[in-house]
């Protein structure tokens, strides 16, 4: 599996930065958090929300070339799993039909690893703009 990679589209720029809107807006705890993203995601619809997925993690800086390196979080509490597994769970859309994702599986995961890293929290307060240069941009 080849993981997407940038320039992304107009549409999937525009898809990714809504998906952040809406985790500034949540208010819950990281774990809360996290599982919203998760909804947020994967009711994107089917053609975009691996591409939509691909360019949430590049903003988060992380690079296709560590898609193969559990993600880890500073405290523990997260077991590490590797954004290429959360892609392949993704991908098999029968195991994350709209927002039916486990807690426990490697997509949530991997969401919890960024939420706590605070990654999504500095996309939040980066201007619009510069986001969606930055996606539209990205080699």
């Amino acid at each position: 599996m080849k993981p997407p990679e940038g320039p992304f589209t107009a549409a999937i720029a525009d898809r990714t930065l809504e998906v952040i809107r809406q985790f500034g807006r949540f208010r819950g705890g990281p774990d809360a958090a996290a599982a919203s993203l998760c909804m947020a995601i994967t009711t994107t619809p089917f053609e975009e929300r691996e591409t939509v997925f691909a360019a949430l993690l590049t903003l988060c800086g992380v690079s296709t070339e560590q898609w193969t390196t559990p993600l880890s979080v500073p405290g523990g509490g997260v077991i590490a799993s590797t954004p290429r597994d959360a892609m392949l769970m993704l991908i098999d859309r029968e195991r994350t039909y709209l927002s039916n994702v486990p807690a426990h599986s490697a997509f949530a995961r991997v969401v919890r690893a960024l939420v706590r890293r605070g990654d999504l929290a500095r996309l939040v307060v980066t201007p619009r703009d510069r986001l969606y240069s930055a996606l539209v941009t990205a080699t």
